[in-house]
């Protein structure tokens, strides 16, 4: 079992003792859950404000958890790569590689027709199979539109 999980068990644990009380002490512990909520909320912003620029590019540059990626996004901690198009969408093809070998897949960028669409093609075992073919799409699509938000549409074309 790992920390995470563990700090998951004790939360349900307690959880399960604070539905016992009044309604006037779950409000306390309500008050408090939103208080630490806000003071990590704040430690965090002031963390990542008082980071210097090439230590933010730094961390970008690692494989940093998607979601803490969008967090930084979402509240205007950090902003997109200002590198060309083109250049982040080679980077993150070459990050979705590693996953689709898994699947005995490749990926290959065949083309970028602006404003919005990316033509690729996927190249293995897999890409006969509707069902898996899809939910690649849909991660590739996902983790694409995470470093390119400007690409709203993915289009798997056939290579001969």
């Amino acid at each position: 079992m790992t920390n995470l999980e563990e700090l998951v068990q004790d939360i349900e644990r307690f959880e399960t003792i604070i539905a016992e009380w009044d309604e006037n002490q779950q409000n306390v512990v309500i008050g408090l859950k939103l208080a630490f909520k806000s003071l990590h909320y704040h430690a965090f912003v002031h963390f990542i404000e008082n980071m210097k620029s090439e230590s933010i590019s730094s961390l970008l540059d690692t494989d940093i958890d998607k979601m803490v990626y969008k967090l930084l996004l979402d509240n205007e901690l950090i902003e997109l790569p200002k590198e060309p198009l083109l250049q982040r969408l080679h980077r993150v093809i070459d990050k979705i590689r590693p996953y689709l070998k898994k699947y005995h897949e490749n990926i290959e960028l065949v083309a970028f027709k602006p404003p919005d669409t990316l033509e690729i093609s996927l190249m293995g075992n897999a890409s006969h199979d509707n069902s898996v073919n899809l939910n690649l799409l849909h991660k590739i699509k996902k983790s694409v539109q995470c470093y390119c938000p400007e690409i709203t549409k993915i289009v798997a074309v056939n290579r001969k």
